[in-house]
């Protein structure tokens, strides 16, 4: 997860506000390790990477077996109107597909057989003054594990 994380945030736009100069910055946001259990109480923009979990595809050699790992990468932005929120969020996830497509390996940590394209979810997050969106992009790498 924390490779994604350091993926995201050598992008600038996906940057993390405390390492690229504090909260509103343009274009940054706090990224989290797993999915917050407060998602309507952190301000906003901000995005966390979560582990799902792994599976096996089927495919094996000799000592190793393919497995896909699931991650689930979400972003939370908020906005006074309604469509202003939504737009933000496709936005910013679109820049995240950018970042992941732009090294499918991460660095080598994974080999670079991972199921594009990513699905997406976008839900509601309660609040009580602003239109708050979650997007959520289920990202599935693949790597050959002993």
């Amino acid at each position: 997860m924390q490779k994604i994380i350091d993926s995201l945030n050598a992008d600038a736009s996906m940057k993390d506000a405390e390492q690229a100069g504090g909260p509103g910055s343009a274009g940054m946001m706090k990224w989290h390790f797993g999915r917050p259990v407060n998602l309507s109480g952190l301000p906003t923009p901000f995005g966390y990477v979560q582990f799902n979990g792994r599976d096996a595809t089927g495919h094996s050699n000799v000592s190793q077996i393919l497995y896909d790992l699931r991650f689930e990468i979400g972003i939370v932005d908020q906005a006074a109107v309604e469509d202003d929120a939504e737009k933000s969020v496709y936005d910013k996830i679109e820049s995240v597909e950018t970042v992941l497509l732009a090294d499918k390996t991460l660095g080598g940590l994974v080999d670079d057989e991972g199921k594009t394209p990513y699905a997406v979810q976008v839900f509601d997050v309660p609040s009580k003054n602003y239109a708050r969106r979650l997007i959520a992009l289920n990202y599935v790498a693949r790597r050959w594990m002993s």
